[in-house]
């Protein structure tokens, strides 16, 4: 709706902690970890995006620079790989071939 006030965590999921308190360790160099792969939660299908934040000074006030990066082919190629590494633990013979 216009002029609907949104917050990152009404965008975007799978953080696993607040979204503000995400924000603040990357503007105050708290957090090594910088760069997540989240949900978009307003898309009309399965998406994902890797959201990398670098600090900025402007006039003296700590910001925040978030690159957003579309990672929706990334996450689907990582399922599958998941999905074989799985299935491959269930036959014995291709470990001991292959391994």
């Amino acid at each position: 709706n216009e002029g609907e006030k949104l917050h990152l965590s009404d965008l975007l999921g799978g953080l696993g902690r607040p979204a503000d308190e995400w924000l603040r360790d990357a503007a105050f160099n708290r957090s090594p970890k910088t760069s997540e792969f989240l949900t978009v939660l307003r898309s009309e299908s399965e998406a994902f995006v890797q959201v990398s934040l670098t600090k900025v000074d402007t006039l003296g006030e700590p910001q925040v620079l978030a690159v957003l990066s579309d990672a929706t082919q990334f996450k689907a190629l990582e399922a599958q790989v998941f999905t074989v590494s799985k299935n491959a633990s269930d036959w014995p013979a291709f470990g001991r071939c292959c391994s």
